[in-house]
């Protein structure tokens, strides 16, 4: 495995499926588990993980102990002889199967190999589950996708946490808090127009009361509308709008004190920021444990570093942010802090100089909590 990740850089576009069996084999249960993710430590696979994700960005110790996987992607480029596609029997399990036309990884290419980082130093709930699942009406030949089951419990347990008696439906009121929450960046006429379309197409049940029609959606209807969603948006799209909704990446709900707060002098609650919820998540997670988790010192070395957490986040937000916070927990973190100071300081103008700022406030929110 070492052998195989130092020649990662000249041959990511094929390194899904053993990012997959490192990320499996850290996360084993029992005692045989438990030996084999030592195994995988020891062997120092964590930091060549790291490397091979900042490349020349990783510090200077890290890139002297690994020069294979701190390659820089221009020499890995000029290295790597002109590949063909895979044969058919061969596909890699990646989003993309045919050969790659750009000069580095994309960020789909990247999930898995944050996925492993972020089960071997103590994150087995950032593995992102899958949401759809393709299934074939008996007598039929046509095929449909359908939420899968862990996605379909999450639905729920969404449904049975927001609505007033789960039993009658959800209110329009409520579903619109919960679009609010999931679609942050949609204005709120959108908001409005999509609750209304959402209550039109998916299953309804209607109650009188007081000569009046009172519509609520059912348990069937929300599911329906995040299928829909899911069709719309893929799995990492789902995935980021049911962590803004208190949900980690494998669609396990975050404790309710960790998300929500609930004001003094109010009946309603309102959802804490996504940075504070996931610091105190991990932060309750990281304490659990019978005995603080022994990574080596290459490997404190690599995590200290803002630009793995900015890599994570162009990625997926929700794996960014669980992967700042596993490895700042009861870690010195001053590097991080002064690389993310010296971005947010030399910042450009524009559209990349905003999203520098961003991530590195955000790394500033995490750590403070």
């Amino acid at each position: 495995l070492a052998e195989l990740l130092d020649f990662a850089p000249r041959t990511w576009r094929h390194c899904s499926e053993l990012f997959c069996l490192i990320r499996d084999m850290a996360r084993g249960n029992g005692e045989s588990g438990a030996v084999l993710k030592e195994a995988v430590i020891e062997a120092q696979i964590l930091p060549r993980l790291l490397c091979l994700t900042v490349r020349e960005r990783a510090s200077d110790i890290a890139r002297f102990s690994f020069p294979g996987a701190s390659m820089r992607t221009d020499l890995a480029e000029i290295l790597t002889k002109p590949e063909t596609a895979p044969s058919t029997h061969m596909m890699t399990m990646g989003n993309t199967h045919g050969p790659s036309h750009h000069s580095g990884p994309s960020p789909s290419d990247l999930c898995h190999l944050f996925e492993a980082i972020g089960v071997i130093i103590g994150g087995r709930c950032l593995v992102l589950d899958p949401v759809l699942v393709e299934k074939t009406e008996p007598g039929k030949s046509t095929t449909s996708f359908e939420l899968t089951k862990r996605a379909a419990e999450a639905v729920i347990e969404l449904y049975n946490e927001q609505s007033s008696d789960p039993s009658i439906g959800m209110s329009y009121n409520r579903l619109a808090t919960i679009l609010e929450w999931s679609l942050p960046d949609e204005s709120p006429n959108g908001l409005q127009q999509r609750a209304t379309k959402i209550f039109n197409a998916c299953s309804t049940r209607s109650i009188v009361d007081r000569g009046r029609d009172i519509h609520f959606l059912t348990a069937e209807g929300l599911l329906e509308y995040f299928r829909d969603r899911a069709r719309e948006v893929g799995q990492l799209g789902f995935i980021y709008e049911m962590h803004c909704l208190g949900f980690r990446p494998d669609l396990t709900q975050r404790a309710f004190e960790h998300r929500e707060i609930l004001p003094h002098n109010a009946a309603s609650h309102t959802y804490m920021e996504n940075h504070e919820s996931v610091a105190l998540d991990v932060a309750s997670i990281c304490s659990a444990r019978p005995s603080p988790l022994e990574l080596g010192t290459l490997s404190q070395y690599a995590l200290n570093s803002f630009s793995l957490f900015s890599s994570a986040n162009n990625v997926h937000e929700a794996l960014g942010e669980y992967l700042l916070a596993f490895s700042a927990y009861g870690s010195d973190c001053r590097d991080s802090i002064r690389e993310a100071l010296t971005t947010f300081a030399h910042a450009s103008d524009g559209w990349n100089g905003s999203e520098q700022v961003l991530v590195s406030k955000k790394t500033f929110d995490v750590m403070a909590h």
